[in-house]
């Protein structure tokens, strides 16, 4: 393939048998465009250009625009060359425009016109391209994160990737040791024929290429490759792109698209392929992180059965702690089960943003940079609010912990509120009262504010369809109270006793994030105050919740 450098001139590709017109053509174009010019048009097509100009015999020049118009990429021109006398011929013609014989400076204007019809052709292709890849990769991350299935995913990756690169077959191969085997297969017409195909990595240049330097490579024409292996029932493929799976920067798999026409894959559909071998890698390790928790929860569940029959050997005395164990048990595999979605989730989409700045930071606007950044700041965010949480409600000490010290209670409930309005739904309506009123107060400042983000927090994410949420304080000399109210989902009764409990969460929350740490945090935070938090609730309708702490002596703390 010839590849001109679109980055200095555009390029006009002149075929004409006449040596004499090729000059006059090159000596008029050549301030202004990269020129080539060739007899022929090669078969298959090798040239890219912005503009192709057709000179010589009628039937040849028509000839010549049909090939042009079978190519894959129609982003380019046509202007015929044809004497004055042809003017039916011409009009009956498949080119794009046409230019009488002789050859003089009007066709400047011509050819500039027809440059600028090319390029726009070609960066509506690119826009329309980048649309696609963008809403692949999206669909592939809605299923990294709402399937384990490791091929239900690869099976997705393979169809999606059929929009962006076109191709005859595609296939998914992964590594055990120095041998890789087909799991997973599209467009073949006996798919028996490769599923279950094992070959040695080390064998072929491409496959070696890419566990050398963990690139995509791209074979042109199987038949001329070096190296390259003819499997049965496969001696139709004649070009091929494949792209390395990667997994903590080792090489897992492959990803290999195939086509019956050579020339048939670009760099760039290299690069694209190689967005989706990322997806891939990510299921992987989802998978395997998967595997690991099952085996986890099988070691725990051997552990539970091995303590209840040792217990069970015991005396009756001993019953009651076998009943605890067992809900011991139960809170804990719930909790595997929660807290690896809420990693999961917030992981996965970290990994498609920052691999999309990664790649194609150069494609994006400054805004669409900007989402990606203010993405992964959120994740970042809840993955250090949720450790946190993690931390604290196993940590004794930090729990006894209590440093009050005097700050200003309205400023900061309008800081979080200000907060929270900036990374949530437009469809929730804050309101706030009490910041007319003294609201200096001699309490903990960060158990106060765990207090208020749990809080508010819960009544956004239980008001999925959106509302009002109020936040109202009011501070007295004898105490400071507030409350939050929704319009949320609201609580059932028989949950209400033990909404305060770790890991508890009400049996109406359906889908919805979070692990159970919120309310025993904040009920934790109101108690080490000597304060008492209540809730009313009624569902389907909303729940306020209410936190009234007794004000504390200053100048005891002073005089300790």
């Amino acid at each position: 393939m010839i590849y001109p450098n679109h980055s200095i001139k555009p390029v006009v590709a002149i075929i004409s048998p006449n040596e004499h017109h090729r000059q006059q053509l090159q000596q008029l174009l050549a301030a202004e465009y990269q020129v080539l010019a060739v007899a022929s048009l090669p078969r298959p097509v090798s040239l890219q250009a912005d503009l192709f100009i057709l000179d010589g015999p009628l039937a040849e020049t028509a000839a010549a625009c049909a090939q042009l118009r079978q190519q894959p990429d129609k982003n380019f021109c046509t202007l015929r060359l044809v004497p004055a006398e042809n003017l039916k011929t011409t009009l009956d013609s498949e080119a794009d425009d046409y230019f009488y014989h002789p050859i003089t400076p009007l066709l400047q204007q011509r050819v500039r016109l027809l440059v600028k019809a090319a390029h726009g052709k070609q960066t509506e292709a690119n826009e329309r391209q980048q649309r696609l890849l963008a809403e692949a990769l999206r669909d592939i991350a809605a299923a990294l994160n709402s399937t384990l299935d490791l091929e239900a995913v690869l099976d997705r990756i393979l169809e999606q990737v059929s929009r962006v690169v076109a191709h005859d077959g595609a296939n998914i191969a992964l590594m055990a040791g120095e041998t890789a085997k087909v799991v997973r297969c599209r467009g073949f017409q006996d798919a028996g024929q490769i599923l279950g195909l094992e070959f040695q990595v080390h064998q072929t240049p491409n496959h070696r290429h890419m566990l050398e330097t963990h690139q995509p490579i791209v074979i042109p024409d199987a038949q001329t490759a070096a190296g390259w292996i003819t499997y049965p029932g496969m001696a139709w493929i004649r070009a091929d792109v494949s792209a390395p799976i990667l997994f903590c920067d080792e090489v897992v798999g492959f990803i290999h698209l195939d086509s019956a026409r050579p020339q048939a894959f670009t760099a760039e559909d290299a690069q694209n392929l190689q967005a989706f071998a990322d997806q891939a890698g990510i299921a992987l390790q989802n998978a395997r992180l998967y595997q690991q928790l099952e085996q986890l929860y099988e070691e725990k569940k051997d552990y539970s059965n091995t303590l209840e029959q040792r217990v069970a050997e015991r005396t009756a005395a001993l019953l009651a702690a076998l009943h605890r164990e067992r809900e011991i048990s139960e809170l804990r595999s719930q909790f595997i089960s929660r807290a690896s979605h809420e990693f999961r989730t917030p992981l996965a989409s970290i990994m498609t943003a920052t691999d999309l700045l990664h790649r194609y930071q150069h494609r994006l606007t400054e805004a669409q940079c900007q989402e990606r950044l203010e993405q992964i700041q959120h994740e970042v965010t809840h993955l250090t609010r949720l450790l946190q949480d993690l931390l604290t409600v196993n940590n004794d000490t930090a729990l006894a912990a209590f440093q009050p010290s005097v700050f200003d209670l309205g400023v900061m409930c309008q800081q979080i509120i200000h907060d929270l309005q900036q990374t949530h739904s437009a469809h929730h309506t804050f309101s706030f009262s009490g910041a007319g009123s003294d609201t200096c107060v001699f309490l903990d400042q960060n158990r106060m504010q765990e207090i208020l983000m749990n809080l508010l927090s819960n009544a956004i994410k239980y008001s999925p369809s959106g509302g009002k949420i109020e936040l109202e304080i009011k501070c007295s000399p004898a105490q400071t109270s507030l409350w939050v109210r929704d319009e949320g989902i609201g609580i059932p009764e028989a949950d209400l006793k033990h909404l305060f409990e770790v890991f508890h969460r009400a049996s109406n929350v359906g889908s919805l994030p979070g692990v159970g740490l919120g309310l025993a945090l904040v009920k934790q935070a109101v108690e080490i105050h000597g304060g008492s938090i209540r809730v009313e609730s009624q569902v389907g309708v909303g729940s306020t919740f209410e936190v009234t702490i007794p004000k504390h002596d200053r100048r005891k703390k002073e005089h300790g």
